[in-house]
């Protein structure tokens, strides 16, 4: 979609008007695409986009924004214990890619 490629481009001003839109525009931000399964999140967090990562994760809980969602290998962005991960380029994420 056209907010998994703003996230993968690092695009922050387009992502905030996508995230400032959301509700207006019946913008669905947990989509997953049809490769990875991945949300717009995880494109933001596996290519290091952290201005974008920090607006999703600030938004999360007011847009519904699902920071639990797998993908196909069934990764999320929270430890086993259920913490968020965020340290670093933000992506442990996904270990065995980085």
């Amino acid at each position: 979609t056209s907010f998994h490629w703003v996230c993968l481009e690092g695009f922050s001003k387009i992502a905030k008007l996508f995230l400032d839109n959301t509700v207006d525009m019946a913008i669905d931000l947990n989509l997953k695409d049809n490769t990875f399964l991945w949300t717009g999140f995880h494109f933001a967090c596996y290519y290091g986009k952290t201005s974008i990562v920090d607006m999703i994760l600030t938004n999360s809980k007011s847009l519904n924004i699902d920071l639990t969602a797998s993908d196909e290998l069934g990764r999320t962005s929270r430890y086993p214990d259920g913490t968020l991960i965020k340290e670093t380029v933000y992506f442990p994420l996904f270990p065995m890619l980085s």
